[in-house]
């Protein structure tokens, strides 16, 4: 066994970073909000050609077809 014992309270100095400065923070959070927008912009699209699929399903339904299929969003539970 060594001689000295490593209590865990002594601070690496490997392994910590220096504190961002308000600079740093606002440019992080400028970048942040460019990738939700990016990210929100991609789910409105993403809507949107959903919202046309099930319009192009619904235009190539029989008439039964789409009786049942509003008889069937009527009934969920």
């Amino acid at each position: 066994m060594s001689d000295t014992a490593n209590t865990g309270t002594e601070a690496s100095a490997e392994g910590t970073a220096p504190a961002p400065t308000a600079e740093d923070l606002a440019a992080q959070l400028e970048e942040w909000k460019g990738h939700a927008r990016k990210h929100e912009d991609k789910a409105k699209a993403n809507a949107k050609a959903a919202t046309e699929l099930a319009e192009l399903k619904r235009s190539s339904m029989s008439d039964a077809e789409k009786a049942a299929a509003t008889w069937r969003q009527g009934h969920r539970p």
